[in-house]
């Protein structure tokens, strides 16, 4: 048995030993990951099962970062809490598991899967800001219109509040490849002043595989200068539906 008397230091590979420096310490171990000549040759199913598992998660993880940025994008940094996409990769990968078709490791979500992130909020602690929800109608396949019927009581207002900008992003999910093809972001402006009566707008849509998300931005200043207020208890961002 062989025993070590000084110091070994080194980093990267060095014959069957991977050498790394985490959190002050020097370390030495086996590589870690999924080797390809054993998955080839492996017979016991532990080992490929997860491995498909591994790679599954990894596709839910992609998809997850699609949709993630695809909506940020749109909006800011204070829609999103720090697990957003955390929670959103773990969600996608449940629902992966719903394909009772393909083999696992090749499992995806179906489309009716992907109508169950309706609700997925991407800010909880902003989401009370909505006191009612608007109301969505999808008169054709290609236009959606939002309706508010009074913003100043189903919207909680900060009292610095002057203007609020209603933002609505639509993705065109790729299911079979877990992306996102192309995006739609509109967007109204409702003043405090004419926030008593109803808003209503319309927006167009893809011809199919429509995610669509709605956030609220205020601002303080005027129609022709504002600034947006950094807070994110009034920055409510959440996924209102899925149409095919």
């Amino acid at each position: 048995m062989a025993k070590i008397t000084g110091t070994v230091r080194f980093r990267g590979k060095l014959g069957e030993f991977v050498g790394k420096r985490r959190n002050g310490k020097d370390i030495i171990s086996l590589p870690g990951g999924f080797d390809s000549e054993r998955l080839r040759r492996e017979k016991n199913t532990t080992y490929k099962n997860s491995w498909n598992q591994s790679y599954q998660f990894g596709r839910a993880s992609k998809f997850a970062r699609a949709i993630y940025y695809g909506f940020i994008e749109a909006t800011s940094p204070q829609h999103q809490s720090e697990d957003a996409y955390a929670r959103l990769t773990g969600l996608l990968n449940k629902l992966n598991k719903l394909d009772h078709t393909a083999r696992l490791g090749n499992k995806k979500p179906t489309p009716d899967a992907v109508s169950n992130l309706r609700r997925f909020v991407f800010n909880p602690i902003g989401i009370s800001t909505w006191k009612s929800e608007p109301k969505i109608t999808t008169e054709t396949k290609e236009k959606l219109t939002i309706s508010i019927q009074n913003p100043s009581t189903s919207i909680k207002w900060p009292f610095e509040a002057s203007i609020l900008d209603v933002i609505v992003t639509s993705l065109k999910v790729n299911i079979p490849q877990q992306t996102i093809d192309d995006v739609i972001n509109y967007s109204f402006t409702i003043p405090r002043e004419s926030s008593s009566q109803p808003a209503t707008f319309d927006m167009p849509l893809f011809k199919s595989n429509n995610l669509i998300a709605i956030a609220l931005q205020f601002n303080i200043g005027t129609l022709d200068t504002y600034l947006p207020i950094q807070n994110k208890t009034y920055a409510p961002l959440h996924i209102i539906d899925y149409i095919k």
